[in-house]
């Protein structure tokens, strides 16, 4: 999502007088969070847009936030039975940094073979992922962590920074695709929009855009992974037919932080792909309740 060094950067980049937005919580906090997502993909002109509505029950334990699915429905052309074929069916164990970003998967055993299920109940003619050859086991190690992770990372990506009102905080870095290949290059920025303390909340806005070399190198990386058995020259055959490829990868969030408790609330975000003549946009739109603490029991 974000290099690993993003916070680190704006951090450097602020001095004292920064607002800084902690992520502050009671042990066995819970809230909700409900993602609507969709995909819009245009390919030659060709539009297909479909979407989802998700509804998770998130539980903090220091260091750990477990997500529970609640509900799954279907958006923008999906039909819900396929939609319900999506569904883990597990909770996700999720190690986080002091911002909420995930770190891993700590039950990961479990949500790798309930993804592996999911796979056979929507794609029945796929591989076993215990089967494959180490590049094919890479990518699903990648698919793994991206259907765990992704929407609590894209929700964090603004959560526990330290900013200057106004001031857009820049950062480069190295990004890894979360199916593999080599390390992209990203370049982004965070900029504190407005900090309103009688609501008692900040938006910060996030953008990033990746290099389109080395994105072009990643995306090789994965294809040529894909195919078990190439040769040498038909690997890299494959590789210079990538690299002709046209390709672009920006995206921004618009992030409203609670101050109190340093969750960001509402997000909007999005993020356009462009390859060759294949345009992907994705938005979100999320939400989180306010945290509560469970009523101590004697």
């Amino acid at each position: 999502m974000k290099p690993a060094a993003a916070v680190l950067a704006a951090a450097l980049a602020t001095s004292a007088a920064a607002d800084e937005f902690p992520v502050r919580l009671d042990d066995g906090a819970t809230w909700t969070m409900t993602v609507d997502h969709t995909i819009e993909t245009d390919r030659a002109g060709v539009k297909e847009i479909v979407g989802t509505t998700t509804t998770s029950q998130l539980v903090w334990a220091p260091g750990v936030v477990t997500v529970r699915q609640v509900s799954i429905g279907g958006r923008e052309g999906v039909p819900d039975e396929a939609v319900q074929a999506l569904n883990l069916g597990v909770p996700v164990e999720l190690t986080v940094d002091e911002a909420l970003q995930p770190t891993g998967i700590r039950n990961e055993a479990q949500v790798r073979d309930a993804v592996a299920a999911m796979l056979k109940r929507t794609t029945p003619n796929s591989p076993d992922p215990a089967a494959v050859g180490p590049g094919k086991a890479a990518i699903f190690k990648g698919m793994v962590e991206e259907l765990a992770m992704r929407d609590v990372r894209r929700t964090s990506i603004s959560q526990g920074m330290s900013l200057k009102p106004g001031k857009a905080t820049a950062y480069e870095g190295s990004l890894q695709s979360p199916f593999g290949g080599s390390p992209m290059t990203a370049t982004g920025s965070y900029t504190l929009i407005t900090r309103d303390r009688a609501a008692n909340r900040a938006v910060i806005h996030w953008r990033q855009a990746i290099d389109p070399k080395s994105a072009q190198r990643g995306v090789a990386d994965i294809a040529t992974a894909s195919f078990d058995g190439l040769t040498d020259k038909q690997a890299e055959a494959l590789r210079e037919s990538v690299a002709k490829l046209a390709f672009d990868q920006h995206e921004e969030c618009r992030h409203e932080i609670d101050i109190a408790t340093g969750l960001a609330l509402n997000v909007q975000c999005s993020s356009t792909v462009v390859a060759d003549n294949i345009t992907r946009v994705e938005r979100w739109t999320i939400t989180q309740t306010q945290p509560q603490t469970p009523a101590k029991t004697d």
